[in-house]
């Protein structure tokens, strides 16, 4: 514990359970959003119907159609499974973004995540979706309950500061900053990020065009200063956001940088979710409060303070 403690130093939970309200807060609207077209997505005569559906699942996954047949003999439909799956899926996101039963509620929601959008959505899932499956996984084990939870109220925890939270922040730091990296190498290795040409056919592709770019055509040094300035913000993510100096204005930057994503390209869901990835995890601090000058005073020099023990 004490060599924990040495690499480790006790951090508050505080960036975990803002990424936890963020996280729900964003499910939350994209299931609102999938709920008019959920049965032409995921229903058993929808676009991808359960037989192909369960084809092509791997096969150790559980998606919609394999809850409907196990729940077929007991006369329950497709229809009524499904519906059952996403209402359940909804009321397990606010409990989470309550932090009401906070493990609970993140187990159930990992769980019906994978059933029903990890799994089964193979027309409507993308990278969003993925990160979502990550950090849901990481939600099961991390302090994600002990700060900004009706949790911490009603169940009050013994110490708000752990070295645990120190190490769980490093790891899902790493793991994203992990990512951004090998992204940013396999950009960096053909010649459309160099040159500007994957800047120019996102925006101007009609599955993601929000808006008349073709004035871009007359500066062609925009698309190419964009494409680089992806490629050093994604390559140089392990050293810009750790390091103290860079820290805050590299978080700025990502989420302009995603913040464009969202008003270019349409992607809001994957936007506004690696924007709380950054904030949450780099942007918003974890250091304890320090305690007051008058309480620290009294915790040095009383005999029994536990700093004797």
């Amino acid at each position: 514990m004490k060599n924990l403690k040495r690499f480790f130093p006790p951090a508050t939970a505080k960036p975990f359970a803002a990424l936890r309200i963020a996280v729900a807060a964003i499910l939350l609207g994209q299931g609102f959003l999938l709920a008019p077209g959920l049965h032409e997505l995921y229903g058993e005569n929808g676009l991808i119907q359960n037989s192909l559906a369960s084809y092509l699942a791997h096969p150790f996954s559980i998606n919609v159609a394999h809850v409907a047949q196990w729940l077929a003999p007991y006369g329950v439909t497709s229809a009524q499974a499904l519906n059952g799956i996403f209402v359940g899926y909804l009321v397990s996101l606010s409990f989470l973004l309550l932090g009401w039963r906070t493990r609970l509620a993140a187990v159930m929601v990992y769980l019906l995540h994978s059933v029903l959008i990890y799994n089964s959505g193979f027309l409507s899932s993308y990278g969003a979706d993925t990160y979502a499956h990550i950090v849901l996984f990481y939600f099961l084990f991390f302090p994600i309950q002990k700060a900004y939870a009706m949790d911490a109220t009603r169940f009050p925890v013994s110490a708000a500061t752990s070295s645990y939270h120190r190490l769980a922040l490093r790891v899902l730091q790493v793991h994203i900053a992990g990512t951004y990296f090998v992204s940013g190498i396999a950009k960096s290795m053909g010649e459309q990020w160099w040159n500007g040409e994957i800047i120019w056919r996102s925006l101007t592709v009609p599955q993601f065009s929000q808006w008349d770019i073709s004035w871009m055509a007359f500066i062609p040094l925009l698309p190419k200063v964009l494409g680089w300035g992806t490629l050093v913000l994604e390559l140089g993510y392990p050293v810009f956001a750790f390091l103290p100096r860079t820290r805050k204005p590299f978080v700025v930057m990502m989420v302009l940088l995603h913040g464009g994503i969202f008003v270019g390209l349409g992607l809001h869901t994957f936007s506004l979710f690696m924007i709380a990835l950054n904030v949450c995890l780099f942007g918003i601090s974890a250091e304890p409060v320090p305690a007051p000058a008058a309480a620290r005073s009294r915790t040095e020099y009383t005999p029994n303070s536990p700093v004797f023990s």
